[in-house]
């Protein structure tokens, strides 16, 4: 298999993240060369729940604020993400990180240019799977993670972390999580 390129767009655009996987001291250096990216075909959406993920409590105080990150194919969409290189060893590992997620083949394109990249991978959730939720009312975004994301998204440029805003879904894939958390935002510009 050698390297290939997997592209980040929730928990995995923070570098601390990523650490806790491969390790710190490659995560650096695979931040020091990521390649911010877009995703066209897919959209953003928090409408996955972890099994072992407890809720945040952070923007109620209902049991819902549980989902993690997680993309689907949707025509017309794009998402943006954060590509970096990964060999053997570090794919198993992240494959396991990702356990629900199936490993998906996609075109990439740098996201500042719109220049093709040529093909990489991202982690896509099962549509079909009993863990997705289309209701925000029964499943909002965990607080860690939609923090990771946007601090990660924000280090990588201004118009990159607006872009993650403007094309990160609730569960239902049409309401902004930037609308929903807008009086929360200011405590999302930090690491928490």
């Amino acid at each position: 298999m050698g390297r290939i390129l997997i592209a980040g767009y929730g928990t995995l655009l923070l570098s601390e993240s990523l650490g806790k996987t491969v390790g710190e001291r490659e995560a650096a250096m695979k931040a020091s060369a990521w390649i911010p990216v877009r995703v066209d075909g897919y959209r953003r959406l928090y409408n996955l729940s972890p099994p072992h993920y407890k809720p945040s409590f952070r923007a109620t105080a209902d049991p819902v604020e549980k989902s993690a990150a997680n993309v689907e194919p949707c025509a017309g969409c794009w998402f943006n993400g954060i590509a970096f290189e990964a060999d053997e060893s570090e794919t198993a590992l992240l494959d396991r990180r990702e356990g629900i997620y199936r490993r998906t083949p996609v075109r990439l394109s740098r996201f500042d240019t719109g220049a093709p990249l040529g093909g990489g991978f991202v982690y896509v959730g099962p549509a079909d799977s009993e863990l997705v939720c289309r209701d925000p009312a029964k499943l909002l975004p965990r607080w860690l993670d939609l923090n990771y994301a946007r601090v990660g998204a924000y280090r990588a440029g201004a118009d990159f972390g607006r872009a993650f805003d403007e094309t990160t879904f609730l569960a239902d894939g049409a309401t902004l999580v930037a609308d929903r958390y807008r009086g929360l935002l200011g405590d999302l510009s930090r690491l928490e």
